[in-house]
């Protein structure tokens, strides 16, 4: 992209992007980007400084909170108390500096949000361009770069503005990897580089997750980087010029961050309902039921809280601290995700191939099951499952093509390109939601614009196909035999943890009481006296006003795991449902009640394994089941004993369950 034209036309679309973003703020006047939990922005557009408002008057909060689309700096007269920034406001530093700029010159309104909007929608539009340009000819990407920024899906995530703004700056960063390895000059891979690395530290500041492509950029460059005379020390200076930039930009963001809290994003992820939207064959067990902070953070306090008396001492202060659940969560998380490697991966293949197929994405049935929310414009009419399955193999196709014809310019660009695509589709997949993969919609139409070029290039290419196809089949079969040992590994190690935990000593729950209440029948349960404390004493940052404070910083909670047998020859055979109820403060956050569909039979005996947790808002009480099915309920335990799998993991175990398949499936 080095002529005039080239750069007209990147400027005419960066001007449309940033007309597109303009409107839709001035129209729309709403904006969340978790204004809540940053006060700062709107106290120094007000001329209070940058500080954190102790006392908030309720017209702040309303504003906050997006019922008032405006608000007047005078509410503030009656702020007495502030303290420093909160953590919120530094974990997005740029993005909360940006905000408060524009309201400082334009005025304390959502639509004076426009030139944040227009900046940044703008630079992705334009980004757009210059990563389609790499690949296709003028003409075709620009019609991609104007049809991508306006694209529904993007549109509609404009509205959720701190998920948006990565958008712009992961797309930057991959124009300026991919033009690292390209060029010839030394220099220019060099500045490349190191450009590649400031958009990532700025980026950081508006959304840290942005930072995952930090580790896989060092590889791209030391591999990709051309090899001319002294090359090695050109790959040594474009890596580190590539760090260098990142850290310096990311340094006032990354020095606040709480570096260990991605295991509890993926924890997050490999819930049920992040399974279900990836359409994964599931298992007879789960790691957690809902999506939920309170669920996730609860299991953690509770498994690392067991065997440390000062946890509570550790924990952090409101707004500027940060819960042990959270710090913690990936070494935490290292201890039992091995158990599950193989449905990690398989979570990674179905995020490549269904993003790969973008559009399938799009239609009801697909964002009614997305656990985090998506506000697309329009939704594509409903697709059939068989067709759903086409355009994902199609997009997946479309890459394999564009890849043939990067690799028939070179092998080299061909697989660094390859490494890099992939890891971008595959990564989503520990939180697999529309918002956090939006802007990779552009890599499916890279896809699908190759699928339609390629018979026009098909006599320059065409002379390199065996040797691309060998490659091809060769990092197929390693990949597909490495994956059957993940499987299999899998089964066995499950099993052998599963097995382990069952053979731990159990104990009959107590209940206090048998009562019949319209068709069910509950046994009230005891609070086991170990939990009483716990369960009367204050409240942690797990609240009702958690939404106004932002992220938690005192976690507490215990749980036990209770095994329930149900099955025998009184029960009648068929599915039903085994309900957790669970007694509840007012300041409860989020509900941990679930029902457990079991399936009964006659001949044998299923054992539900489950969590009963004890917080101070809340704690199981009540376990209930249909009246017709009381006989099948034949005892309650509680299992005692250390397992290394987390307290959320839950199970539903036939009595030859050891025979079964202990890990997910691609398809369902």
């Amino acid at each position: 992209m080095t002529n005039r034209s080239d750069i007209f036309l990147l400027l005419a679309i960066a001007g449309f992007g940033c007309l597109v973003g303009s409107i839709f703020i001035v129209t729309t006047n709403q904006s969340f980007f978790y204004q809540a939990f940053t006060p700062e922005a709107v106290m120094w557009a007000c001329h209070h400084g940058f500080v954190y408002p102790i006392d908030k008057p309720q017209v702040l909060l309303d504003f906050l909170s997006g019922q008032l689309s405006d608000f007047s700096c005078q509410a503030l007269n009656s702020v007495s108390q502030t303290q420093e920034p909160g953590l919120f406001a530094r974990l997005q530093l740029y993005l909360t500096v940006s905000v408060a700029i524009a309201w400082r010159l334009l005025g304390v309104s959502y639509a004076n949000l426009w030139p944040v909007y227009a900046v940044l929608h703008g630079a992705y539009a334009a980004g757009c361009f210059a990563l389609l340009r790499a690949f296709f000819g003028r003409r075709v990407a620009a019609a991609a770069a104007l049809a991508l920024s306006i694209s529904p899906v993007v549109i509609g995530m404009l509205f959720m503005l701190r998920d948006y703004s990565k958008a712009p700056f992961v797309i930057w960063a991959i124009v300026f990897l991919i033009l690292a390895i390209r060029t010839a000059a030394s220099w220019e891979a060099i500045a490349a580089s190191g450009i590649a690395g400031c958009i990532l530290g700025v980026g950081t500041g508006f959304r840290s997750d942005v930072l995952i492509l930090l580790p896989v950029g060092f590889v791209f460059l030391g591999v990709g980087v051309k090899a001319a005379a002294h090359g090695w020390r050109t790959r040594v200076s474009a890596v580190a010029m590539f760090g260098v930039g990142c850290v310096v930009f990311a340094a006032p963001i990354v020095g606040v961050s709480f570096g260990g809290g991605s295991g509890m994003l993926a924890m997050q992820g490999a819930t049920d309902p992040f399974v279900r939207f990836l359409g994964i064959g599931e298992a007879p067990y789960g790691l957690g039921w809902r999506y939920s902070d309170e669920l996730t953070m609860s299991t953690i306090a509770a498994d690392l809280s067991r065997n440390d008396p000062n946890w509570g001492e550790r924990e952090g202060e409101p707004i500027r601290g940060v819960s042990q659940s959270l710090s913690r969560s990936t070494d935490y998380l290292f201890r039992w995700a091995p158990f599950f490697s193989a449905d990690f991966v398989t979570h990674a293949i179905k995020s490549v191939l269904l993003i790969g197929g973008f559009e399938a994405l799009i239609t009801p049935q697909s964002l009614a099951l997305d656990p985090a929310g998506s506000r697309p414009l329009w939704l594509a009419p409903p697709i059939p499952a068989s067709l759903r399955l086409l355009l994902q193999l199609a997009g997946a196709a479309g890459l394999l093509v564009l890849l043939f014809r990067i690799f028939a310019k070179s092998p080299r660009q061909a697989g660094c390109i390859a490494f890099l695509f992939s890891f971008l589709l595959a990564y989503p997949a520990i939180q697999f939601s529309v918002r956090h993969f939006f802007h990779l919609e552009i890599l499916s139409w890279l896809g699908m614009l190759s699928l339609i070029v390629v018979p026009t290039e098909w006599k320059a290419i065409t002379g390199v196909k065996w040797r691309f196809s060998m490659w091809i089949i060769g990092i197929a079969l390693t990949c597909s035999a490495g994956y059957c040992v993940l499987l299999a590994l899998q089964d066995r190690v499950l099993a052998q943890q599963i097995a382990h935990l069952l053979a731990l000593k159990r104990e009959p729950v107590v209940t206090e009481s048998e009562r019949s209440e319209g068709d069910r029948v509950a046994w009230r349960l005891q609070i086991p006296s170990r939990y009483t404390d716990l369960v009367s004493g204050p409240i942690d940052s797990l609240s009702s006003r958690l939404p106004e404070v932002g992220i938690e910083w005192d976690v507490r909670a215990a749980a036990d795991r209770l095994l329930i047998t149900v099955g025998g020859p009184s029960c009648p055979a068929g599915e039903f449902a085994i309900t957790f109820t669970y007694q509840k403060r007012p300041e409860v956050f989020q509900p941990l009640d679930h029902a457990f569909t079991v399936t009964a039979d006659p001949t044998q005996k299923t054992m539900l394994v489950a969590p009963a947790f004890y917080r101070s808002t809340q704690y199981l009480s009540e376990i209930s089941v249909p009246s017709s099915r009381r006989s099948c309920v034949l005892r309650i335990e509680r299992i005692w004993g250390d397992s290394p799998l987390p307290s959320s993991f839950t199970a539903v175990l036939v009595s030859d369950w050891i025979r079964h398949r202990l890990h997910q499936t691609l398809w369902k």
